[in-house]
């Protein structure tokens, strides 16, 4: 009898409905913050594809070194191009912020010469629309990659 007085008291029923809304809240909010963040694993990087990407071509892919001009390219892959066979990449176009396009030639001999999977490792990685840094050795008007970077 006195608890169905007590649940007809409305004030009473109010505050008691307000504290285990409170109750509630808190409790959630205190379980949200208590919990840990997954631990992330370090991603480690492909070995033989971080190999490819920062040895593609020697020094001496234009002669003797010093008639290598070094500079660098920063863009997105447009288009590809492969050798005869449709096998190994031979080079690709970079879109710079400008709208400027440019042909960057690979040294697929040296590159075969790496690992048995690294044209293909190079081919997966250089796809269209992967915004990239490249470093080129220029060789008159041809450009040859030596080194790529993912931005």
């Amino acid at each position: 009898m006195d608890v169905i007085r007590f649940w007809r008291n409305e004030s009473m029923a109010k505050i008691c409905f307000t504290f285990v809304l409170v109750l509630l809240f808190g409790l959630s909010v205190v379980a949200q913050t208590k919990r840990k963040p997954a631990a992330k694993k370090p991603v480690e990087p492909d070995t033989i594809l971080a190999v490819v990407l920062s040895d593609l071509a020697p020094d001496t892919v234009c002669g003797e070194p010093e008639w290598a001009e070094k500079e660098s390219y920063i863009g997105t892959v447009i288009k590809r191009q492969f050798d005869d066979s449709e096998l190994h990449l031979s080079g690709f176009i970079i879109r710079d912020a400008k709208d400027q396009r440019t042909f960057i030639n690979i040294d697929t001999d040296h590159v075969s010469g790496l690992a048995r999977s690294a044209p293909e490792e190079l081919s997966s990685f250089l796809t269209k629309g992967r915004r990239v840094k490249v470093w080129v050795y220029r060789c008159r008007r041809i450009l040859y990659a030596y080194k790529i970077k993912p931005m």
